[in-house]
């Protein structure tokens, strides 16, 4: 009896450092959008990628360093089967899955890819319906997390981390109500001239860029 208190520690102790990594990924994702998002504003797409990328490696590289000295993998562990070994009792068998997150993501990707507004107005207007659109991304994950948390054998872990994914999908929508707000102030002289142009369309036309060099 005594024997199994060790292992049952260290199977408690390398839980806690699995969920401790997988909150460290999530809040590094959210730092690596979240920079992306900035760029893009800035500077535009391919340099937000760029930023997202470069993000998110640093942030991993510098998650992956042991915090102290650790001690070897005990080596009497059992290691989880590469394959399910009990028969499959219907329904589809767990693969790539995710399809019911990943086809949305798909087509709002394909979406962004094909975006060629008609004007900076346009991108302004666009600006207003970001924060709908993420908080409709986290009550689908709210919904999700509650039918886990009622129907799902879970370890409660896994619905804390499910829980806190939403919670930042909050955050980020909260950020997003910001976006044209600040679009209208920055850019407020911009828009005068277009909401108001001077002596009229053909007038202020005179004062664009391409009709001047």
């Amino acid at each position: 009896m005594n024997a199994t208190r060790p292992r049952a520690t260290q199977l408690g102790k390398a839980t806690a450092r699995h969920t401790k990594r997988a909150r460290g990924a999530l809040w590094d994702g959210a730092c690596a959008l979240a920079a992306g998002a900035w760029t893009w504003l800035r500077r535009g797409r391919g340099a937000a990628l760029d930023r997202l990328k470069n993000v998110w490696a640093r942030r991993r590289k510098n998650r992956d360093q042991p915090d102290a000295p650790t001690t070897p993998a005990v080596a009497d562990t059992v290691r989880r089967p590469t394959t399910p070994t009990t028969p499959h009792t219907g329904g589809p068998a767990m693969s790539g899955g995710g399809h019911h997150f990943v086809a949305p993501a798909m087509e709002l990707a394909r979406a962004a890819a094909h975006y060629q507004p008609q004007g900076m107005l346009q991108v302004g207007a666009d600006f207003g319906g970001l924060e709908e659109a993420l908080r409709l991304h986290a009550e689908a994950m709210k919904v999700t997390v509650e039918n886990a948390d009622a129907t799902q054998p879970l370890h409660p872990n896994i619905v804390e981390l499910m829980r806190q994914i939403h919670g930042l999908q909050l955050k980020a929508a909260e950020l997003a109500s910001e976006l044209q707000p600040a679009f209208r102030q920055l850019h407020d002289v911009d828009i005068a001239r277009l909401e108001n142009p001077r002596k009229g369309v053909a007038g202020e036309r005179m004062w664009d860029v391409s009709s001047n060099l």
